[in-house]
């Protein structure tokens, strides 16, 4: 089953991609972050959770995602409002395909016993599909535009570039932890209850696991990088971003092979823990308004 959903997300991505990219096909410059990759993530996390793409309802879901990825102190009683009603949406799609299972991934999960062990992976994917991955692709979108080798190397082998790719651009700066027992890490004494910061975008250049570690390198053989964290508390969408990873770049730096960035307009954001590129804007070199890439 988990073979099936992957390969219906990459039939979706490759189809969504392209249908995107044939739409600014004609256009000499566009934001490739705003006008591209996050249009297709957002129609991924709103198929793939069994919600309806276009309308006031995808749109209104879509903005209770970002309110909640970019929680802060100050406005926790949004964030908590803007759960709730996700928590309602998903409880609501959940009953339906109880009522009448189609053979998407809701329906699979909704066939769980216990309703409160599907709910809230269901928010996660939703909430993460929508507003994580898209700054990982501009990340990583971004990186390959300025390593053209690198960018070649990408375009022979997406699928095997994707780990080195997360360990040099991925979004996660950083997780929080509880430490359940009194422990020492190296000369650092840590008591349970301490809340720790465990930072994933240092650990993934550290010198003494990657050589040259501020080099985007596809080269290498094995990376141990920690973006999508580990153990237990592991990002669940890893298998979702990981396909993503190697077909939404590979697609459009096909599509558009002399793209390039207009580096001095490009911005960043994202929240306290999870950050990117925002905004990419790009000149499409080459607009002959004939497709140079097509589905494989």
């Amino acid at each position: 089953r988990i073979r099936d959903r992957l390969a219906w997300i990459r039939r979706h991505l490759e189809q969504t991609v392209q249908a995107v990219c044939q739409k600014l096909d004609h256009r000499s410059s566009f934001d490739l972050q705003q006008d591209l990759i996050v249009p297709c993530c957002q129609d991924l996390a709103l198929s793939l959770t069994g919600c309806e793409t276009g309308g006031s309802e995808a749109e209104n879901l879509l903005k209770l995602a970002d309110t909640v990825f970019l929680m802060v102190h100050a406005d926790r009683a949004r964030a908590d409002t803007a759960t709730a009603e996700l928590v309602q949406h998903f409880q609501e799609i959940i009953t339906r395909r109880r009522q009448s299972p189609r053979d998407d991934l809701v329906s699979a999960l909704a066939a769980i016993d216990q309703p409160t062990c599907v709910l809230s992976p269901l928010i996660q994917m939703f909430v993460g599909l929508a507003t994580s991955l898209p700054l990982f692709l501009g990340n990583a979108s971004l990186a390959l535009l300025l390593n053209p080798e690198q960018k070649k190397l990408y375009l022979q082998s997406p699928t095997a570039s994707v780990s080195e790719l997360l360990r040099y651009a991925g979004p996660a700066q950083v997780v929080y932890r509880l430490a359940l027992q009194d422990a020492f890490v190296g000369d650092h004494h840590f008591q349970r209850g301490d809340r720790l910061g465990l930072l994933l975008a240092h650990a993934n250049r550290d010198e003494q696991v990657f050589t040259e570690p501020e080099k985007l390198d596809l080269s290498r053989i094995s990376v141990p990088h920690l973006s999508f964290g580990k153990g237990m508390h592991a990002c669940l969408g890893a298998p979702i971003i990981q396909t993503a990873g190697a077909i939404l770049p590979y697609n459009i730096l096909s599509w558009f092979p002399q793209m390039q960035v207009d580096i001095a307009n490009t911005d960043w954001g994202g929240s306290r823990t999870i950050q990117g590129i925002i905004a990419l804007p790009v000149w499409n070199t080459e607009t002959t308004g004939t497709p140079r890439f097509h589905i494989r």
